[in-house]
């Protein structure tokens, strides 16, 4: 069950998907779409699920294309490409196509099917039913978050990308690591967050950011015999800082 690992090198990219998520505070971050520019919005809300991205990404796959084949000629070892769209997989075909004789040092993959099959080596199943994950957060917000605070301001998808992106997304545990705690907003939150994570876990389910920290945690105990000596970033969404640690994990280090 358990793996061991190996060292040298390791990069990840300075692409802006490594900005992070949750630097303004709680009221300005969570503020009602009027009131918010269309950047704040981009680089505060983080879908927990994996995103197909339009065709105007052509651009963003031709320019990790290059980046993953020139990584791949100056790097003797493994190059991981990873995000949080389908991007990845299209840089996969394309390396195919330009040099195949490159292909078997790439994995191509977004950051949750990546998680995913980490755990899954390690014959760990975890539970990520989308019908399961909307029940927990339904009962969630009924029982929760639909009478406080956080109906004012804003539907309860605004609340549940909070929780994924700036809860979960940064590993809290405690609600004093958790913005301003005096504020009744901050509190409101942090019920629903936990009245959240008690229907999760009645219904032996796991969402998306779950599975990122439970592959993490397996990483930090069982690191990986498989290590990339670079790893590629999609800049289309932000990665939260569970993400990176994780692929941090997943790295070789000097």
């Amino acid at each position: 069950m358990p793996t061991t690992a190996t060292t040298t090198t390791a990069v990840l990219t300075d692409d802006p998907t490594t900005t992070p998520v949750t630097t303004q505070p709680l009221a300005t971050r969570t503020a009602p779409a009027a009131a918010t520019t269309s950047t704040d919005v981009r680089t505060t809300t983080v879908p927990t699920q994996r995103t197909l991205v339009p065709a105007s990404t052509e651009t963003t796959t031709d320019r990790l294309t290059r980046r993953t084949l020139g990584a791949l000629r100056r790097q003797g070892g493994r190059v991981l490409v990873t995000g949080r769209t389908d991007v990845p997989a299209a840089v996969a075909r394309r390396v195919r196509d330009r040099d195949p004789s490159l292909a078997a040092r790439v994995t191509c993959e977004d950051v949750f099917a990546l998680a995913q099959r980490v755990l899954h080596e390690r014959q760990i199943e975890v539970c990520t039913d989308p019908e399961l994950i909307d029940a927990a957060w339904s009962a969630a917000w009924q029982r929760v978050g639909r009478h406080t605070v956080l109906c004012n301001l804003g539907d309860d998808t605004r609340w549940r990308a909070e929780i994924a992106g700036a809860i979960k997304g940064r590993g809290l545990v405690r609600f004093s690591q958790y913005d301003d705690c005096t504020s009744n907003l901050a509190r409101a939150v942090w019920d629903l967050y936990v009245a959240y994570s008690e229907e999760l876990t009645v219904r032996f389910a796991h969402d998306r950011a779950d599975l990122i920290a439970i592959a993490l945690d397996e990483l930090t105990v069982n690191p990986a015999r498989t290590r990339y000596c670079v790893v590629v970033l999609d800049p289309t969404l932000p990665l939260t800082p569970t993400m990176v640690r994780f692929l941090r994990a997943l790295t070789v280090t000097r």
